[in-house]
């Protein structure tokens, strides 16, 4: 895999850390001080944020809600999302830059880092759960042997997993996986729980590779 596409799934991973870090951050303060402007969301208390498991229990249920009038600690969904929205609109333009620049550094896996977890050869890069590799999905793919319809989009390279979901892509909970577990695993399964289901996969794919010709 080239560097540029490396580089490409870096920043979607960063990208997709810091708003998933920022809505908890912005949920978790609203649930603190229930006041639609948010005052105390600020550049200071984004350096020092550390949720709680109750916060971050409360912001799942928020994204888990089936409508905007479940209560959640108390609020209304509807009103944590007003009051979300409504701070986007006023600051992000002003305080944006700064949780981004502190995000990057604090609550992701380093670009460094991740390039040489990535790697560039289609042989060591392999989900860490089932241990197929890039180029037995490429066997696999030529041999006709995969009959997942998301081939054009999805399949052919290794994904990024988090471990443990509720962690985010911070450093030792970073992990290659391919489409088949991430699509399993998604947001459900800590590592420990899925392991057992990625060796089901692994068995098939031996049987699989097995038939190929070539």
């Amino acid at each position: 895999m080239s560097y540029s596409i490396a580089n490409r799934r870096y920043r979607q991973i960063q990208t997709r850390s810091f708003e998933r870090l920022l809505d908890l951050f912005l949920t978790a303060h609203y649930l603190r001080n229930p006041d639609p402007s948010l005052p105390t969301a600020t550049v200071e208390s984004f350096r020092v944020f550390v949720p709680t498991d109750k916060e971050r229990s409360a912001y799942l249920k928020s994204w888990q809600s089936p409508t905007l009038t479940n209560l959640v600690e108390g609020s209304a969904i509807r009103e944590i999302d007003d009051a979300i929205k409504n701070w986007r609109k006023l600051h992000a333009a002003e305080l944006l830059p700064a949780f981004k620049a502190h995000a990057n550094k604090s609550y992701c896996i380093g670009e460094e880092a991740f390039q040489a977890l990535y790697g560039q050869d289609s042989e060591k890069r392999a989900c860490f759960y089932c241990g197929i590799n890039e180029a037995d999905v490429t066997r696999l793919i030529e041999n006709r042997l995969l009959y997942t319809k998301r081939l054009g989009t999805r399949g052919r390279r290794m994904e990024v997993d988090c471990k443990v979901p509720q962690l985010g892509y911070v450093p030792d909970n970073v992990a290659l996986c391919c489409y088949w577990c991430n699509n399993a695993k998604s947001d459900e399964f800590t590592e420990a729980e899925f392991m057992p289901v990625a060796q089901g996969f692994k068995q098939v794919w031996k049987q699989r590779l097995s038939e190929c010709k070539v």
